[in-house]
């Protein structure tokens, strides 16, 4: 099979699923914010493909939203100046929800960019979405608000919430989350989905990053190479936004809350990060990476990097990133995986690609 043959095969599938589980989102105005990301454009597709009423938020326009006919708000949501403009378009267009993905995702910059643009926009978001009388709000959160500095090994929603700094998105995402999930009321329903690593071939951050890193020979094991992962395809983490929010509907119909004010991870696997790495470089006709370099050794180099680029960017005012940070060493080299039975539960299945077929997928 071709690879156009296999999207398109992919496509029809989708398409059954969604008219199965999603049929009640058809009478929906829906607002996805982050629309010509990776996440927020696979769900402006698959709510295209069951012919909803959507219209994309994000701050630059957007071609792949235009060529699918969906209108595009030009907003940058961190200036409160925006918030009037924002409540007007909301009644305007009778959106009943919004599914806020967009965020800022760096390995490096100063804590204001990221609390702005994490923090404030979500803020400044939900206070035109409670004026405007939407009903439902989900939040396209991160795993990664419970990870310290440690592994961790099938984790629930149980697990406590980071109090690291290291990463300013982990932060800033967590103080959101908190945030979103505290506003949840009967007349605005919330909920925060945590999806982990999402590849696809849209993808312009993590495989652009490895494929990079190959060419210019700095690619590295880093520590014993068996740290274990979950990962996910976009096409299951869209489908998992879009069914969350159809049983938020059926939940607001039926008065009977079981997702509202509540958080889930999502994802698959687990796998062996390092063999999902030599899978992604094969099929981009790259040697599979074999050379180990101890933690601690890249751990050492990744802090004298951060400092030396604080330093420099303060001198400068510029945000350049280093090549790596402390953070993204553990998160290469640490396990991650969490329990995902609460959002099998409450979702339903999300998993139209399965795991073995991740890679297949991305190109």
């Amino acid at each position: 099979m071709t690879d156009q043959n296999k999207f398109e095969q992919l496509k029809i599938q989708l398409k059954e699923f969604l008219e199965a589980k999603c049929n009640l989102l058809k009478n929906k105005n829906i607002l996805v914010t982050g629309g010509s990301g990776l996440l927020g454009f696979e769900i402006i597709t698959q709510l295209k493909l069951l012919k909803v009423n959507v219209i994309s938020l994000q701050r630059h326009h957007s071609v792949e939203c235009e060529e699918l006919c969906v209108p595009q708000l030009l907003i940058d949501l961190q200036e409160a100046n925006n918030i009037q403009k924002l409540e007007i378009l909301l009644k305007n267009e009778s959106i009943d929800a919004v599914i806020h993905t967009a965020s800022l995702v760096k390995m490096f910059a100063p804590y204001q960019l990221f609390y702005d643009a994490n923090f404030k926009a979500t803020q400044n978001l939900i206070q035109a979405c409670k004026t405007a009388r939407v009903q439902y709000f989900i939040y396209t959160s991160t795993p990664s608000v419970v990870f310290e500095r440690s592994s961790l090994h099938g984790v629930d929603e149980s697990q406590a919430y980071t109090k690291s700094r290291l990463s300013y998105y982990a932060y800033t995402k967590m103080l959101t989350e908190k945030m979103v999930l505290n506003e949840n009321l009967a007349s605005f329903k919330t909920l925060c989905l945590r999806p982990h690593l999402i590849l696809g071939p849209r993808d312009k951050n993590i495989v652009p990053r490895l494929l990079k890193a190959s060419d210019q020979n700095k690619l590295r094991i880093i520590g014993t190479g068996e740290n274990l992962v979950d990962i996910s395809h976009v096409t299951n983490m869209a489908y998992a936004h879009l069914l969350a929010l159809t049983n938020l509907s059926k939940e607001c119909a039926h008065h009977s809350p079981t997702l509202s004010g509540q958080a889930f991870f999502l994802g698959q696997g687990p796998v062996k990060l390092w063999e999902i790495i030599n899978e992604i470089l094969v099929i981009h006709k790259r040697p599979i990476i074999t050379k180990k370099i101890p933690f601690k050794i890249v751990y050492g180099m990744a802090f004298i990097l951060e400092y030396t680029y604080k330093f420099f960017n303060y001198l400068s005012s510029q945000n350049h990133e280093p090549s790596m940070t402390r953070f993204t060493t553990l998160q290469f080299s640490c396990s991650h995986t969490y329990n995902h039975q609460k959002s099998k539960d409450a979702l339903g299945d999300y998993e139209i690609i399965p795991t073995d077929k991740i890679v297949h997928y991305l190109k």
